[in-house]
């Protein structure tokens, strides 16, 4: 009996008159964007670690035949590893600073595979050689085409996912001092 008379257990809580229920349980149209950015990127950067993998087995491929890699190619595997940790560390917490940190980084590693692509230094690694490079097997000719979609796919990516961490950037709050 003390506890209805307290207003606690029976009905609803004492100082709301109930109207203002719609209002409370709705949801400001920025922080739904937030969590939709949040979900978006987290596939994302699957996608994107996916296509670090596959640089990878690239490079194991590629030092396997006994051909020398260049540094560039790993400072652009080094990089786009370091962007995506930066930037799903960044989703996690909502910190801006990071997400600028992977947008730099990121773009920075897939313009370095851009330029390794385009120059050789990645595609034609397994067939440098001069002999080699007259009759090629299929197989050299699978690899090159599969890194080529491979960079393709990575410049795709990057400018999905730099647009959506934008909208991330643009849509969180900012810190309250």
């Amino acid at each position: 009996m003390e506890r209805a008379q307290k207003g606690m257990g029976f009905g609803r809580p004492l100082g709301t008159d109930g109207f203002d229920y719609s209002y409370r349980m709705t949801v400001d149209q920025r922080y739904q964007k937030v969590a939709l950015r949040k979900a978006q990127l987290y596939r994302l950067y699957t996608a994107q670690v996916a296509c670090q993998a596959l640089a990878l087995l690239w490079v194991a491929l590629v030092m396997l035949k006994g051909r020398e890699v260049s540094k560039i190619v790993f400072i652009s595997i080094t990089s786009g590893i370091i962007a995506i940790i930066c930037g799903e560390i960044g989703r996690r917490r909502t910190s801006s600073m990071l997400l600028k940190l992977y947008i730099f980084a990121s773009s920075f590693a897939t313009a370095l595979s851009v330029s390794c692509g385009s120059s050789g230094h990645l595609s034609g690694e397994l067939t440098s050689d001069s002999k080699q490079s007259e009759d090629r097997d299929s197989l050299s000719v699978l690899f090159d085409t599969l890194e080529t979609w491979r960079i393709f796919i990575g410049v795709l990516l990057q400018i999905v996912t730099t647009s959506a961490t934008i909208s991330l950037l643009l849509n969180m709050s900012s810190k309250r001092s």
